[in-house]
């Protein structure tokens, strides 16, 4: 039995569980090159989750565990100016009832179109509360040669280090991975 408690921060949860670690990464690329990749278009498609959090990429233990994460809200809430630390289902909740409600109905007048944009409504909001930067996960060459031979689901024993904390060569290539 664990000690840890069941909300911990979104950095540390990630830490703790690489595997999860990867599945959200494959998930936050496929959120901005949704138009782009069929891969991603495919995957996204088989999402049927009202936080968009379900299989193919997440089980239900992962689903909730990255709920239940502590994250730093990229808007203040609308009772506080301050900037709280709420758990991402939180931050999900208020996003898709203030923020959502407002870009969707702009768009619906300019456009015809009330679809949810994932490159430009949903993938800000989950990168935000990870702490992810695409643009060094796009150069990531051990994350993006994973993703184009693995897809989703890595070996049995495979593992993804996560992003490089340095510079030059070591971020650009990431950790590597193991297995």
């Amino acid at each position: 039995m664990s000690s840890k408690p069941l909300a911990a921060e979104a950095t540390t949860t990630l830490h703790d569980n690489p595997t999860l670690n990867y599945k959200l990464h494959v998930f936050l690329y496929d959120l901005r090159h949704f138009r782009s990749s069929p891969s991603s278009r495919s995957r996204l498609d088989a999402v049927v989750d009202t936080h968009y959090l379900g299989a193919p990429y997440f089980d239900p233990v992962e689903r909730s565990l990255l709920l239940s994460s502590l994250i730093i809200p990229s808007f203040p809430s609308s009772s506080s100016s301050t900037t709280t630390t709420d758990t991402l289902q939180d931050t999900l909740d208020d996003f898709f009832r203030r923020k959502l409600e407002k870009r969707v109905k702009g768009r619906i007048e300019k456009e015809g179109d009330g679809r949810i944009c994932a490159a430009h409504d949903l993938a800000p909001v989950f990168e935000r509360a990870f702490g992810v930067r695409m643009k060094e996960l796009e150069k990531n060459r051990g994350f993006m040669k994973l993703l184009r031979t693995r897809g989703l689901e890595l070996r049995e024993g495979q593992v993804w280090c996560g992003l490089g904390k340095g510079r030059g060569k070591d971020r650009r290539e990431g950790k590597g991975e193991r297995g």
